[in-house]
């Protein structure tokens, strides 16, 4: 015989399991993380497309640079720059200062050709100048482009130090607007509130468990928010002993979503949630169900800033979305998990 599902809502603030959960990631860095992650494997997709002409002759030019430079043949490496950086090198007493103080020369030396603004006759590098959990992480951006038939590398001409000094008062500057930003989210956030409500009547091993996520917006102004990826992380699960039951988060392709929800207004987030395609169920029992709050971003839009050439504005780059640090996780839903009738 069935077993109806005993619901009850209790306000015991977040399920917290053995294992910790994920803090969301803001979608545009998720978004550029993959990216990164995929062209380090070096993996091409399949099957691979060609280079281009132009990427195998910026790859030609790099492999020059980097053979003249090693090989401390200074002029050779110089007559490979564009017209800027030729003038701009007469002002130091000779080329090898020029390369010595405006250049990360291991570095550049360390590195395999890339690019992060891929055209077809202007190819955007990079060189890490830091480690990259170093916190700032500063890079040194230059580029190879093709000007009158010709393919000639280009940098911003500044001394590294002062490079670096102009980076980080950037990355300064970008702090304390966003810090302004997420200050300004906090009382938007007491407003707020995620409904987790159960869609099935019954939960029982082997069947569908459903659930239903909501957003309500119980403050006086309008709050923006952006869904990346919901449905694809899973519910949290408790067992009666407080011990996280098993899961696995699906992998799939989604829209990201941004919206601005109204004062009293409420939008269903994650209409059928099933807690058994990505949990496994062995026993039954009591059980206890919450959404985390991973998948949902609270925040602030700010218009898409271009970085310039060689990223001389990272102010606000790369971001278009400022979320808030803190989560908004839903009440914690008790159920009573049976066996299937035989």
């Amino acid at each position: 015989m069935h077993l109806n599902a005993a619901i009850t809502v209790r306000s015991r603030g977040r399920l917290r399991p053995r294992s910790g959960l994920g803090t969301p990631l803001n979608g545009t860095l998720t978004a550029l993380l993959l990216i990164a992650l995929q062209a380090l494997a070096g993996a091409p997709p399949f099957p691979p497309n060609p280079h281009s002409a132009g990427y195998r002759k910026a790859n030609m030019l790099f492999l020059r640079i980097q053979d003249a430079l090693a090989a401390r043949h200074w002029g050779e490496a110089l007559s490979l720059c564009s017209d800027r950086l030729r003038a701009k090198a007469a002002e130091w007493p000779t080329p090898q200062a020029f390369f010595s103080e405006t250049v990360p020369l291991p570095n550049l030396l360390a590195q395999d050709f890339g690019c992060w603004r891929c055209g077809s006759n202007s190819f955007g590098l990079l060189v890490p100048l830091t480690e990259r959990h170093a916190k700032p992480f500063i890079q040194w951006y230059w580029a190879i482009y093709q000007t009158n038939e010709t393919w000639v590398a280009d940098y911003p001409p500044v001394k590294l130090d002062q490079y670096i000094a102009n980076k980080k008062e950037s990355f300064q500057k970008r702090d304390t607007k966003f810090k302004q930003i997420r200050q300004s989210l906090e009382p938007k956030l007491k407003g707020l509130k995620t409904h987790l409500s159960a869609v099935s009547e019954t939960f029982v091993v082997g069947s569908p468990m459903l659930f239903r996520l909501e957003l309500l917006n119980l403050g006086t102004s309008g709050v923006h928010y952006q869904n990346v990826g919901i449905v694809f992380h899973a519910l949290t699960v408790l067992d009666h002993e407080k011990k996280e039951v098993p899961s696995r988060e699906e992998l799939g392709q989604f829209f990201e979503s941004r919206n601005e929800l109204a004062p009293g207004a409420s939008v269903v987030l994650a209409d059928k949630m099933d807690i058994s395609s990505n949990h496994h169920f062995t026993e039954p029992g009591k059980y206890y169900v919450q959404f985390s709050g991973v998948g949902l971003e609270i925040g602030e839009p700010i218009p898409f800033s271009d970085p310039g050439p060689y990223a001389e504005n990272e102010e606000a780059w790369p971001f278009t979305f400022i979320s808030a640090l803190a989560s908004v996780p839903s009440e914690i839903l008790e159920i009573e998990v049976t066996r299937p009738q035989r």
